[in-house]
């Protein structure tokens, strides 16, 4: 995982941040501690340092809205989404990007690549955001999504965090999907 903390004098990275890294920071479901630690603290390295990049659509917000809690209770990931809905529009702690719907149901922005035709619709918005950026890491969880098209997304000049690299790895060693 990219280190967040940005080097005295260096920008704060920013990063795209898919739903599934709030919901594993929540801890409901039952994850590698290291994979919910690790979502934690990028979670709240975001609120303290700022670099969330977000769509101008609300198509991302809109996303977190369907599985969190606006409260910012109880868990982490829930607090997460209460300050990224309070601080969109603030220009210190997020950016905001436009992207494109078409005829489809796509985006304009998200790659044309035969290899990504099965990608998730529903994940489509973090791609089409992160290439309308152009210079932003896709943060994950354990969406295994992500981890299937990861060498096509590189190739498109999409690069992902994986928070959870080991639990990937563990998961297909053995090459199955």
């Amino acid at each position: 995982m990219p280190d967040h903390d940005p080097a005295p004098g260096q920008p704060t990275p920013e990063y795209v941040v898919d739903t599934g890294v709030a919901i594993v920071a929540n801890g409901r479901d039952e994850w590698p501690a290291e994979c919910e630690l690790a979502c934690i603290g990028l979670l709240q390295d975001l609120v303290v340092h700022g670099g969330l990049v977000l769509d101008t659509l609300g198509l991302i917000t809109a996303e977190y809205a369907r599985h969190l809690n606006f409260s910012g209770q109880p868990g982490i990931g829930d607090a997460f989404f209460r300050w990224a809905q309070n601080n969109q529009y603030n220009e210190v702690r997020c950016s905001r990007v436009e992207i494109t719907p078409d005829a489809e149901g796509n985006f304009l922005e998200f790659p044309d690549d035969a290899a990504l035709a099965d990608f998730d619709p529903s994940d489509r918005k973090f791609v089409a955001t992160a290439a309308a950026h152009g210079s932003v890491h896709i943060a994950v969880g354990t969406d295994s999504g992500w981890w299937h098209h990861r060498d096509a997304l590189a190739a498109a000049g999409i690069p992902i965090a994986f928070l959870c690299e080991k639990y990937f790895r563990e998961k297909y060693r053995n090459g199955r999907r």
